[in-house]
């Protein structure tokens, strides 16, 4: 049963129903009335605990396969416990230290203050932390970086002003160390430009190179629609991870969440979910536009860590990012 609007929910049904989610996420498991009427925050009894399970089942929060089977959360219940009830917890002193010490450093894009701030999530929660940037509307150019991947081919990243990238793949025979002193240039003519600008005056402005590297520049300038294009500038995912700080591109794996959570535009910590893959998310604010940072991972997330980091970790780089 899909619930459009919440169902407000009293006391003992909130607590029977943080109940069953906890424990199905930690064992990922149907439970029985008898185990919840164990927990400290429901203190009743078993057959009391059974009515109101009933209820929620009704109300489209919790699952019952068979009738002897216990109960398990639905989707709308898990959204339900994340979104109305984590709030109220408090975030560790711990953890609200080590990401108040990261604004601390001296970052000199927000592409690096968000790559930092994922990895930072991941390590506290254990979990893929993510920041989403959303699409600015006078994006400029921060910088641009050739990444090699083999002898003869290159990756070469533009990274903007809002922390987002974009790259293309560039082959020729150019040796590493040419090409790095190229984008040395393009660095000095380029940075700082909103793409709009660099797509009307590149060829002028590079006019002077198209003898001395001819294929890297003819590129440039021909694609230069696809590469610098304002209409390209899409939502990026910064995924934050102890082992790979990379910049991934989520397309075909968490766009659709990732829309949905930016379209809210929500204050409040949000859950979105496909069914499979979960995205716990809440939005901060800048002066270029909106983003959202949170975790992204399967339906049982431990929501009672995650949810307090996320709401804490929003509002401490709205303050940032306003220069508050």
């Amino acid at each position: 049963m899909k619930v459009e609007v919440y169902k407000e929910l009293n006391a003992r049904q909130q607590a029977v129903l943080a109940a069953i989610v906890e424990v199905y996420i930690e064992t990922g498991e149907a439970v029985g009335s008898t185990l919840v009427s164990r927990r400290s925050i429901v203190r009743m009894s078993p057959a009391t605990v059974r009515n109101l399970a009933r209820d929620l089942r009704d109300m489209g929060y919790l699952l019952k396969e068979h009738s002897s089977a216990g109960s398990q959360p639905s989707v709308e219940g898990i959204r339900y416990y994340v979104e109305r009830l984590l709030p109220k917890r408090r975030v560790a002193n711990q953890v609200k230290s080590e990401i108040s010490a990261l604004f601390g450093n001296d970052f000199s894009d927000t592409f690096t203050l968000f790559r930092e701030m994922g990895e930072l999530l991941s390590f506290l929660a254990r979990q893929l932390g993510v920041v989403v940037v959303t699409r600015p509307i006078n994006l400029k150019l921060h910088k641009i970086e050739a990444i090699p991947l083999s002898t003869n081919t290159f990756s070469i990243l533009l990274i903007f002003d809002n922390g987002g990238t974009r790259s293309f793949i560039y082959r020729s025979g150019m040796e590493q160390k040419r090409l790095v002193a190229l984008i040395d240039v393009l660095n000095e003519r380029l940075s700082g430009l909103p793409l709009a600008e660099i797509t009307t005056s590149i060829e002028d402005r590079l006019r002077d190179l198209r003898g001395l590297h001819d294929s890297f520049i003819e590129r440039l300038i021909r694609d230069r629609c696809d590469i610098f294009g304002t209409d390209k500038s899409e939502d990026r995912v910064i995924v934050g991870n102890p082992e790979e700080g990379d910049v991934l591109d989520l397309t075909n794996i968490g766009r659709p969440l990732i829309k949905s959570a930016v379209e809210r535009k929500n204050e409040n910590v949000r859950l979105d979910t496909d069914g499979q893959i979960v995205l716990v998310s809440c939005e901060f604010t800048s002066l270029e536009g909106p983003g959202i940072v949170g975790f992204l991972g399967p339906k049982r997330l431990p929501y009672t860590r995650i949810v307090p980091i996320v709401r804490f970790a929003a509002g401490a780089i709205t303050d940032h990012l306003k220069g508050e």
